[in-house]
């Protein structure tokens, strides 16, 4: 009995020791993570590899990469180890409060501005879950990151997460009292497109952004359609770098609506072009499809969502409005 427990003890060593590695990208981080020393965490995947008569990690003295056969087991692997830890979480929160860690991917401004806060009131709440907020503005990979749960602004066609609309998010095209001032207000796509934009990164100077007429009333587009190739000589990877340069005059800034709600409550940021409007980019809050999501995954997104829909400057999804 005692020889079998111990077997079985080692097994689950070894293949949490395994992923350890692959998650942290060395054996080295992996053994920061358990509290180990480096020789005890090599000694459990060689014993793993030993047993399963494979290869399953590439070794050199700079990196460790998985093999063919060794990315298909952690792939297996991955969704299991957290399928037990997710059980005994669930067996500890029958007992009490919820615990255990949430592991959370945002873009900076959304997490900055926006989630921080209502994170911290979840962790009031419920003071023994740990919450690992990465803000990033980039797509992780949800499921190699072991991410749980992540706000996404934008369209996507990830594979292997399941995704819900929560929001909309419009932007608008805005400039300081000063601009206005001096330049004028753009009254037509036309004298839009002659003027110097500011915008976000993402959007590369030549790309097109379509803009449709609210009212159409024009003849001459009855489609109340027109598209403008993005120019200017001020582009930013942070929404809050194309504020400011609209702030300051440098340009007309394309900004979402819930970024600028105060500085267009104060008068420091002017709508412009109000007749037309840019397509509005959704919001969704994303899961990985492997697994079920957690009690405290589940409890930290009831909490979120609904205040974060009601941001000003937030259109919320048809379910979401009350």
């Amino acid at each position: 009995m005692s020889s079998s427990t111990s077997t079985e003890g080692d097994r689950l060593r070894q293949l949490v020791a395994f992923r350890r590695v692959v998650d942290h990208g060395s054996f080295s981080g992996a053994a920061r993570a358990s509290g180990v020393g480096q020789p005890a965490v090599s000694k459990q995947v060689h014993a793993l590899e030993t047993r399963l008569g494979i290869r399953l990690l590439q070794r050199s003295t700079t990196r460790v990469t998985l093999t063919v056969e060794g990315l298909a087991f952690y792939e297996r692997l991955g969704p299991l180890l957290d399928q037990l830890d997710d059980l005994e979480d669930e067996v500890r929160s029958s007992a009490g409060g919820m615990r255990g860690r949430i592991v959370l991917h945002a873009p900076v401004n959304l997490g900055s501005l926006a989630l921080t806060p209502l994170l911290l009131s979840f962790r009031e709440a419920h003071p023994e879950v740990e919450v690992d907020a990465r803000y990033e503005d980039r797509h992780a990979d949800m499921v190699r990151e072991r991410i749980d749960v992540a706000f996404r602004i934008g369209p996507f066609d990830d594979a292997g997460v399941v995704a819900r609309r929560i929001a909309i998010l419009p932007r608008l095209w805005v400039v300081s009292p000063t601009y206005l001032a001096t330049h004028g207000a753009p009254k037509t796509p036309e004298e839009l497109q002659a003027r110097n934009l500011v915008f976000y990164a993402n959007l590369r100077p030549g790309d097109r952004v379509e803009l449709r007429r609210r009212a159409n009333d024009d003849e001459r587009r009855r489609e109340g359609r027109f598209t403008i190739a993005l120019r200017g000589r001020f582009v930013a990877n942070h929404t809050y770098a194309v504020r400011d340069a609209t702030l300051a005059s440098a340009g007309v800034g394309l900004l979402p609506t819930w970024v600028i709600a105060d500085e267009l409550a104060r008068g420091e940021l002017l709508p412009v072009l109000t007749d037309w409007t840019v397509p509005a980019s959704p919001l969704h809050v994303v899961h990985p499809s492997a697994g079920p999501k957690t009690r405290r995954v589940r409890a930290l997104v009831d909490h979120v969502v609904p205040k974060l829909v009601r941001r000003e400057g937030v259109v919320p999804s048809r379910s979401l409005r009350r």
